[in-house]
């Protein structure tokens, strides 16, 4: 009967007495610690984060001394009198000293525990160095458990009862406070350490920061009740049950949230892999063209060029010139659009003068036989990648003169608006329409103005300059000319 009743109390964490009643506490914390470290190391092999492992090792310690001490030690040292989880059986584990004993390796093993979860929190920047190697922290937490139980062992064991009283029945002396400040210490600076570094930064775990200071206050309780951790429960079980309680919640959650970011992951992944496909689709489509206009040229050129005359000639040379041209615009635009839709652009934001930008954008267009009149507001200052904030200008000039009459002008005015500044280009173009305005900021839009079907271009330019905006907290609108046309309309908040 009392085999059967410790084989129980052993695997399900609970001791029934006579009237039915479930009043052990080790048996809990130790399936539940076990629980705690076949999740983390489940989630270490998965993720192969250090962390994992730690708090793998760490709970494993924790089962190891409530199997051999909350549970095995008492169970093992029975007599004819001692009835698991009776009133007899608890007076019998305190005239013995199995309650002192079982104290001081709780408090050992929080201490072992706690080393063990400072280093999942590691001090310094790891990049560079060896993996964490799981056998090494296992075999490191294994050794120093079994040296510290065999000391206990050895400290404790009577050659004639197999175990004597313990400092005196239930107090533990200064050798139990001495565990308790130690082990509360370490868990401290354990809590401490998931909370972020430095203080102050959002937790990444904050349930394990949590759990953390309940098992520091759980090693000052021990100190208090010696009976803590026997196969008995106790007010200080209870603590003991809720740290690896809170941690196995936690790493639920902490799974379940991992497992929504993969497939975030994975969906904005296949995201940019189809914007991609479709770019590089679009760009064996753009180059043909200018390709092979530049091969049929040069192949002709080749062929009958002693019968060419000069003015032939050149006029071959202009028109590869002209083609080779537009061959490496389709080229820049296409590879600023895959890093654009990838998020891989790096932007250097620092205050810069906007009319600067503004200027050396519109010359970026090279548009010396179009009329662009420029009122650009002195003293106005953004911040803002001075290099990505010139091709957002260019590309919405160049946008104005593709799809406007060549006899008109282009207006580029820039203006505060509050704390705000307003950055307007207008032409005098057949304008958009309310229900394409949205579209043709997507890639490769398939609506053109009308009388311009056959304009050349890639199709990307305001899908470029939406990206390159967001990046500067920045926003780009389509609205009609004051005259008729388009007026692109940009946002940016003012620097200071």
């Amino acid at each position: 009967m009392v085999a059967g009743t410790a084989a129980l109390t052993f695997l399900l964490g609970a001791v029934i007495d006579q009237d039915g009643t479930v009043v052990s506490g080790a048996g809990a914390i130790t399936v539940g610690s076990l629980a705690v470290a076949a999740l983390a190391w489940a989630r270490y092999r998965g993720g192969r984060d250090p962390r994992d492992l730690y708090l793998s090792a760490a709970f494993a310690v924790f089962a190891a001394q409530g199997a051999i001490f909350g549970v095995g030690w008492a169970l093992a040292h029975n007599r004819s009198t001692y009835f698991v989880g009776t009133s007899e059986g608890a007076a019998y584990v305190r005239a013995v000293g199995a309650a002192p004993v079982a104290a001081y390796a709780w408090q050992v093993g929080l201490i072992l525990g706690g080393s063990l979860l400072l280093l999942g929190s590691p001090w310094t920047d790891r990049r560079g160095r060896a993996p964490v190697r799981a056998i090494a922290v296992f075999g490191a937490g294994a050794l120093m458990l079994v040296t510290a139980d065999l000391l206990l062992w050895l400290g404790y064991r009577d050659p004639a009862d197999g175990l004597r009283n313990a400092a005196g029945g239930a107090d533990l002396g200064a050798l139990g406070w001495g565990f308790a400040a130690v082990g509360a210490t370490v868990m401290l600076v354990a809590a401490a350490r998931t909370w972020g570094a430095p203080f102050g930064a959002r937790p990444s775990r904050p349930w394990l920061t949590v759990a953390f200071v309940l098992a520091a206050s759980l090693a000052v309780a021990i100190a208090v009740l010696a009976d803590a951790g026997t196969p008995f429960l106790l007010p200080a079980d209870l603590v003991a049950a809720a740290v690896p309680g809170l941690v196995f919640v936690g790493l639920l959650v902490d799974q379940r949230t991992d497992s929504s970011r993969a497939r975030r992951t994975t969906d904005r992944a296949d995201e940019i892999l189809g914007g991609r496909a479709e770019i590089a689709s679009m760009i064996a489509h753009e180059v043909r063209g200018p390709a092979a206009t530049v091969r049929g040229i040069a192949s002709t050129s080749l062929t009958h060029y002693d019968r060419l005359s000069d003015e032939e000639r050149r006029e071959f040379l202009g028109m590869i010139e002209t083609e080779s041209r537009r061959l490496m615009t389709t080229v820049d635009q296409m590879s600023l659009a895959l890093k654009v839709d990838a998020g891989s652009l790096r932007f250097d934001l620092m205050p810069q003068n906007l009319e600067g930008i503004v200027l050396a954008g519109v010359e970026a267009v090279g548009a010396a036989d179009r009329r662009i009149d420029v009122q650009a507001e002195a003293g106005i200052m953004i911040s803002a990648d001075r290099t990505r904030m010139i091709e957002v200008i260019r590309q919405l000039v160049d946008n104005a003169v593709k799809y406007s009459p060549a006899d008109r002008p282009i207006r580029v005015h820039t203006r505060r608006d509050g704390t705000d500044v307003a950055i307007e280009v207008v032409d005098e173009g057949p304008g958009i329409p309310a229900a394409e305005r949205e579209h043709v900021f997507e890639k490769f839009p398939n609506w053109r103005p009308p009388g311009y079907e056959e304009q050349p271009g890639t199709g990307l330019g305001l899908f470029i300059c939406r990206g390159l905006l967001a990046e500067h907290s920045g926003e780009i609108s389509i609205g009609d000319g004051p005259g008729g046309g388009t007026m692109l309309r940009v946002r940016l908040p003012v620097e200071g």
